[in-house]
């Protein structure tokens, strides 16, 4: 995780990462991104601002 964190300011940097063998679990505790839940935000936007935002999006995740 903290690889893509560097290639990308949109991918949050772990804080903790553990495994817990006893139950095969693992977690990963992440700081806080403020900011709108992406379908709200989205509805909020013109279909013109959601394409060049799902432009934005698809360009981003092909840096990765």
């Amino acid at each position: 995780m903290s690889k893509i964190h560097e290639l990308s300011k949109y991918v949050p940097n772990e804080l903790e990462f553990r495994a817990i063998d006893d139950y095969q679990k693992a977690y990963m505790v992440l700081p806080f991104l403020p900011g709108v839940d992406a379908e709200e935000g989205l509805s909020r936007l013109t279909e013109e601002e959601q394409y060049a935002a799902g432009v934005s999006a698809g360009s981003e995740l092909s840096n990765l």
